[in-house]
């Protein structure tokens, strides 16, 4: 796992509380992984594991992954781009490439990637 260096002042219940529905809380496990709700079809879960990481959780042709939510270059929120087979900055279009999370940018070559294990609906991400 790569962890973000944006500094990110809100705090989590804050962040919990946003408007989109696709945020949701986590639970620690007794093994120290976040729980998360597993995604459903075509869905992204978008999920804060600590005050500066946040993990988006999605399927890509029927694989469960889970990598940064968050752009290295400028803090943006990514997005999956499924025709375009990418992970998206929406500010200035950094793209990563799935399923792999690479770039062809010099600088950011890598999102972080987290192991996970899905059980009973819920995703462990460590």
């Amino acid at each position: 796992m790569t962890e973000s260096t944006v500094n990110h002042d809100a705090t989590d219940a804050a962040r919990a509380a946003t408007s989109d529905p696709a945020v949701v809380t986590s639970e620690a496990t007794a093994a120290g992984a976040r729980r998360v709700r597993a995604p459903v079809g075509d869905e992204v879960v978008y999920q804060w594991i600590s005050r500066t990481q946040e993990v988006m959780v999605f399927r890509f042709e029927g694989t469960l992954r889970a990598c940064s939510a968050i752009c290295p270059h400028m803090g943006a929120r990514l997005t999956v781009d499924r025709q375009r087979q990418r992970i998206v900055c929406p500010w200035h279009d950094l793209a990563f490439a799935l399923p792999e999370c690479r770039s062809e940018h010099e600088r950011y070559r890598r999102l972080g990637t987290f192991r996970i294990t899905e059980r009973d609906g819920h995703v462990d991400v460590d």
